[in-house]
């Protein structure tokens, strides 16, 4: 098993998380704008997530086309310069009555970048803006690999998450949502009784990492997306491969 961090942009106490953590590889979040060349230094390989709705782009939005492309294009240009062979892009969210799967299936059709591992959502967006994610059920997310031919991104935290808001325990929908063959994976601890997930420290919340490490495959890349601080991602690096194989 690989295991990486997450950063959002160039800093977040990344030499200091390499130097102690050492971890197998970085994910960096490609924000507009920012220069990631430096992350060659370090050695590693380097994983790339694009801007999310949070963020401005939105696939379900056909009034956000333009910038919701902009977007994919810079990830695109961020994984050519640092040789990148994972791009994780999320399906979008219905924040008003233009959006919608369609128009979401038909932007990720048009993108044809056989790097892009599209990644399972939560049941809700944020808690103040309650929109409906795509991708937050094992039917939806099913249909959109199928329909785009997209590798699949299987985030453990949204799994929780949506399990939650739809009524069923977690694990039946980790379970099923393994069934789908991700071959990417984001990691962080949560709470079982919220419809979005908490991003924690591994060992801060309440779910069962032993039987969850027990499903990945030996040979999986894992991105752990916990809090930026230095002790905590060292100490989460350090749990995960003690409960290695």
């Amino acid at each position: 098993m690989m295991i990486g961090v997450k950063i959002w942009k160039p800093g977040h106490d990344l030499d200091e998380i390499a130097e102690r953590g050492r971890p197998d590889f970085i994910e960096t979040m490609a924000l507009r704008g920012e220069d990631y060349s430096g992350l060659k230094e370090y050695g590693l390989p380097v994983t790339i997530h694009c801007e999310h709705s949070m963020l401005g782009p939105n696939p379900a939005d056909p009034g956000l086309r333009k910038v919701t492309r902009e977007s994919v294009d810079f990830a695109m240009k961020t994984a050519d310069m640092l040789d990148s062979d994972v791009i994780v892009i999320h399906p979008g969210n219905i924040q008003g009555k233009s959006c919608s799967l369609e128009h979401s299936l038909e932007f990720l059709r048009g993108l044809e970048d056989r790097r892009l591992h599209l990644e399972n959502m939560p049941y809700i967006c944020s808690r103040k803006h309650r929109y409906k994610n795509l991708g937050r059920s094992v039917e939806e997310m099913r249909n959109l690999l199928k329909e785009t031919g997209m590798k699949f991104c299987l985030d453990f935290g949204h799994a929780t998450a949506s399990a939650f808001g739809y009524g069923v325990p977690h694990m039946e929908m980790i379970r099923e949502m393994m069934s789908l063959k991700p071959c990417y994976f984001h990691l962080s601890d949560t709470r079982t009784d919220v419809e979005l997930d908490d991003h924690a420290h591994i060992g801060d919340g309440r779910l069962d990492l032993g039987a969850i490490k027990a499903m990945l495959p030996k040979d999986a890349m894992v991105t752990l997306e916990t809090p930026v601080d230095v002790e905590g991602r060292t100490r989460d690096i350090r749990i995960m491969r003690q409960r290695s194989p």
